[in-house]
């Protein structure tokens, strides 16, 4: 016996499915209302219960669409899950038994409002539209789907204030019930959503004020972004060369640090001539990370810089790990046909790379990239058949990666892709930078 058996043609099943999504509209609708009703109490559904119970039980005794469970599926005594694919049915039973038993326990607020968002209305109920309605004389689907997003919305609204704290629930309860008994829950709503974004143009004033006493020139930029329970902050700062960045950024961590919400996170990005280096920028969590993504604020960035020498330089460098990698592992892996594809493949990279930076301007930065290279890769050749001699290239940096140490070849590394970015900036500039830094260093010895 397979699932197929099970399944049922769909506009049977939809038409059953229709009734049922009205009835779980509804019932979000009264729940998020008697959450703002009840404040500053945790919500008395008591009176609801039955109604809940009544479409659990109705929605779980719809059998899946025989359209998805092909022969391909597993047997029954593969025990599937009964709600796989079957998004119609999950958003019911996520109102039902995530939503509602959650509703009165104030410590879970914080993964309830990340799974309502993230699960019940990202992906059952945009599932849950898709669903082949016509064959049952709807349009492309139900317009209670659009109400029960609106409520779902709503409810998460009210929960991540009630959970920061952004709000006495007296304020929200008082917004609620100043009007027609019918948008209780859309005004609670809507007050909660301004009041978390005044505390977040709140907190992002404080961020400023708090970075600006370092004497750095900082920018926190205007928008702010929500990543699941996290609130994320970009913060950029103007630097008159990218070799100041480590200690500019440590400067930033320590102040930020001090009055840190648990919930908060930032993103470090350094500009140059007011343009933006998102190949440097870092995400602080509770350590700073490499995070080059700053797409949530391009368009608050702008154009960033070109990295044409920066990304070769890069591409060189990782190439050369990789084959360093490749070279220490068991006999027995390094002689597969992927494993040797993969080599060679990274030695392809590594020479084009090369070339890419050779065919630059002649120049101190350029030259001095080229003999960065050259010397890691007479380092890569000479580990070939002695493996016993010492850790790997390869090794050496994930190990300095992974623990936080800055050995004296990170640094020669930072320091070196810095230099390339610098030269993407401006090449004269960038060969001047590395004259003054060789004689500033010739000067110490």
């Amino acid at each position: 016996m397979i699932r197929t058996l099970l399944g049922v043609n769909d506009s049977k099943r939809l038409q059953e499915l229709l009734p049922l999504l009205g009835e779980a509209t509804r019932l979000a609708h009264q729940i998020g209302s008697q959450l703002v009703k009840d404040l500053p109490d945790t919500p008395n559904l008591s009176d609801l219960r039955p109604s809940v119970e009544a479409l659990h039980s109705a929605a779980t005794h719809i059998k899946p669409p025989m359209r998805r469970a092909g022969l391909e599926e597993p047997g029954i005594l593969d025990r599937p899950n009964p709600l796989e694919n079957d998004d119609a049915v999950a958003l019911i039973t996520d109102l039902t038994r995530n939503i509602v038993p959650r509703l009165t326990q104030p410590d879970q607020y914080r993964r309830l409002v990340v799974y309502i968002r993230e699960s019940v209305v990202a992906t059952h109920l945009e599932g849950c539209k898709e669903e082949p309605w016509p064959f049952v004389g709807v349009g492309s689907y139900p317009g209670c789907l659009d109400q029960m997003r609106e409520t779902l919305l709503d409810i998460a609204a009210v929960l991540e204030v009630l959970e920061r704290s952004e709000s006495e629930p007296a304020a929200i309860r008082g917004s609620a019930l100043a009007g027609n008994q019918d948008e209780t829950l859309r005004r609670a709503a809507e007050w909660c959503r301004r009041q978390h974004t005044k505390e977040g143009k709140r907190r992002r004033s404080e961020i400023q004020t708090a970075c600006q006493a370092t004497g750095l020139d900082v920018t926190v930029l205007e928008s702010w972004h929500e990543d699941g329970p996290l609130r994320k902050f970009a913060i950029t700062v103007e630097l008159a060369s990218l070799l100041e960045w480590s200690e500019a950024m440590a400067t930033l961590a320590q102040v930020l640090d001090a009055d840190r919400p648990f919930d908060e996170t930032y993103l470090l990005v350094p500009t140059r001539l007011r343009r933006a280096v998102p190949e440097f920028a870092m995400q602080m969590i509770t350590e700073c990370w490499p995070s080059p993504d700053v797409e949530p604020w391009a368009a608050e960035l702008g154009e960033s810089h070109s990295t044409h020498l920066l990304d070769a330089f890069t591409s060189a460098h990782l190439a050369l790990q990789t084959v360093s990698g490749v070279q220490h592992l068991p006999d027995e892996q390094r002689g597969h046909e992927l494993v040797s594809a993969t080599s060679d493949a990274a030695a392809d990279r590594f020479d084009s790379a090369r070339s890419e930076i050779d065919e630059c301007a002649p120049g101190p930065v350029r030259d001095a990239l080229l003999e960065v290279l050259d010397d890691l890769a007479h380092q890569v050749e000479a580990e070939q058949g002695d493996t016993g001699s010492g850790q790997s290239l390869a090794e050496r940096l994930t190990d300095g990666l992974a623990t936080g140490d800055t050995s004296q070849e990170l640094q020669a590394l930072h320091v070196a892709r810095s230099l390339a970015q610098e030269w993407d900036i401006d090449p004269q500039a960038a060969d001047k930078l590395l004259l003054e830094l060789l004689d500033r260093e010739a000067g110490q010895t």
